[in-house]
């Protein structure tokens, strides 16, 4: 019975992998926008919640007309700039770390009614697409330091091959109710132009909605603790069986 337990709080102690390290992680919005990666590059804050390495960065995202071609994907680049900040006003400041990284897809497909917009051809589509992944920056060599306070901005870039018939991919945007320092921003791959990401189905722009993506800032949860506390329970019970040994002597 004794082994059972040690068993048992050591699967305890490994179910949970990951702790966030942003203070406000960003989920995907199920029924949002995917934001199109073929011609934009595409960019948000977070604000580090603990300092140390980014370790893996996760962020979702789904295809138009859930035309899935994951070899249509060339390269990605992902970069960290520093922050702007005037009162309430954030933007991306200097770079201060770049990666060429290849992810991983999650094994469950998710689903909702979403939408696809391409800000730089300023195209967009309604409820032309179910399916969405969550995807993942893993095992980072080298990461970027961050540090408890300070606020970063993101920014991908995913090269699409044209393919025929052409496939578009985008990153999920997070419900509108959950954008923090400002809205995410575009820049155009084609005219060198961007702006601030906005919903485009809303007017007049006096009522604009402001539009952030979905991403989290991660680490492996340390398991050194959880290896501690066994340790020492297991010397406990050691000890307990040494003095019952003692007394019946």
């Amino acid at each position: 019975m004794k082994k059972l337990l040690v068993v048992s709080l050591f699967v305890l102690c490994v179910a949970n992998p990951v702790l966030a390290k942003m203070v406000d992680p960003q989920g995907p919005d199920r029924d949002g926008w995917d934001i199109c990666f073929n011609h934009n590059i595409l960019g948000d804050a977070w604000k580090c919640a603990e300092s140390g390495p980014v370790a893996e960065i996760r962020f979702w995202g789904s295809w138009q007309d859930d035309a899935v071609d994951w070899y249509a994907i060339e390269k990605t680049t992902v970069r960290i700039y520093s922050d702007h900040s005037a009162g309430f006003f954030h933007a991306p400041k200097d770079l201060l770390w770049e990666r060429q990284l290849g992810f991983t897809i999650g094994e469950q497909v998710l689903h909702g009614n979403q939408s696809f917009y391409c800000p730089c051809q300023n195209f967009a589509v309604s409820y032309d697409h179910k399916d969405y992944y969550q995807l993942s920056f893993e095992d980072i060599q080298d990461p970027f330091e961050q540090e408890l306070g300070y606020i970063y901005w993101l920014e991908i870039e995913i090269d699409v091959s044209c393919t025929d018939p052409p496939v578009f991919f985008g990153w999920k945007t997070t419900p509108p109710g959950n954008v923090h320092y400002g809205p995410a921003y575009w820049k155009c791959k084609d005219c060198g132009g961007g702006g601030w990401l906005k919903d485009p189905t809303v007017f007049p722009p006096a009522e604009e909605v402001d539009l952030d993506l979905a991403f989290a800032i991660i680490i492996p949860e340390p398991a050194t603790i959880c290896l501690l506390g066994l340790g020492g329970l297991a010397l406990r019970l050691r000890l307990g069986q040494a003095l019952r040994r003692k007394r019946r002597a």
